[in-house]
């Protein structure tokens, strides 16, 4: 190459323009606000969640199309719990009976005793603590199965 050819790529290099062109500067007036509904969700379902729910203080209505069940017509047998390592206290009458294996002779024959003194209606009514276990109440209500005839209803005492 002479002296007074000059390479292309020089020129382009010597003027004072830039090789890449700046962007555009855009106009961020406008917020993005994606970030803040993930917050507010997110608060949201904490205090769904950590909130005190006191269901227990709602006033239920009455059932329209169920009947109540009267303590005075049928046989009614309570459980209760005592402790989380024994079998539920089951209290038929005056007696109280804290054994299982007791508990699964004696039932049917409380039942049929009592259905044999023409006192009571064949409806059974098993009364649990509101923390007596599965097994217990299955052990119960199988008892109760073992009568012909019985109707099981079922209900929560409210023992303290």
């Amino acid at each position: 190459m002479s002296e007074n050819e000059t390479n292309p790529i020089d020129e382009e290099l010597d003027d004072n323009s830039a090789v890449i062109k700046p962007r555009p500067l855009r106009d961020d007036t406008e917020m993005d606000i994606t970030p803040m509904i993930d917050i507010t969700f997110l608060l949201l379902i904490f205090f769904i969640v950590c909130g005190n729910q006191n269901a227990s203080k709602i006033a239920l209505p009455q059932a329209r199309f169920g009947q109540g069940v009267s303590e005075k017509q049928s046989i009614v047998i309570t459980a209760q719990s005592q402790g989380p390592e024994k079998d539920c206290l089951v209290i038929l009458g005056q007696e109280k009976i804290a054994d299982g294996e007791q508990q699964t002779a004696r039932i049917p024959e409380y039942i049929e005793q009592t259905l044999q003194e023409g006192k009571k209606l064949p409806q059974v009514m098993l009364m649990g603590a509101k923390d007596i276990k599965a097994k217990d109440l299955k052990r119960i209500s199988t008892a109760i199965g073992k009568v012909e005839g019985v109707q099981l209803y079922l209900g929560v005492d409210n023992v303290k």
